[in-house]
């Protein structure tokens, strides 16, 4: 049984950071427009404009992703994330079903892995900003 009831809570007011290879996957399929850059240099999935704020790929109508296929490896990962402050893989406890989830030691060695990458990216962009 999977432990997700896609009640659409991780996709409201999301801020998944992306990395090169998600921006590219998701704009080789014909999608533009769909992420910003945040004040720290992460690409981030955009949210809709409506009152309550939902990722650009959220279908409400069906409470499903419309790129789920070729979604963000972060949103793969989910409810697994990597708290920054703690330094450590943890579920997200915004997720209404988190006791249903176990922390996975290769799957959090992935994530640490996918979120270094994002790092050397932005610390390359950074670079070329610079020079």
């Amino acid at each position: 049984m999977e432990p997700c009831d896609r009640c659409g809570l991780c996709c409201q007011k999301t801020e998944m950071i992306l990395s090169n290879a998600d921006v590219e996957r998701i704009s080789n399929a014909g999608y533009q427009d769909f992420y910003d850059v945040d004040p720290d240099g992460f690409y981030v999935l955009k949210n809709t404009l409506d009152d309550l704020p939902l990722c650009v790929f959220y279908q409400k109508n069906t409470n499903s992703c419309m790129i789920y296929a070729i979604r963000p490896k972060g949103c793969r990962f989910y409810p697994l994330i990597y708290n920054v402050d703690l330094n450590k893989c943890v579920i997200d406890d915004f997720c209404p079903r988190h006791s249903s989830f176990r922390i996975d030691g290769t799957e959090c060695q992935e994530l640490i892995n996918y979120y270094a990458v994002i790092e050397a990216e932005i610390s390359r962009r950074s670079s070329k900003n610079d020079g």
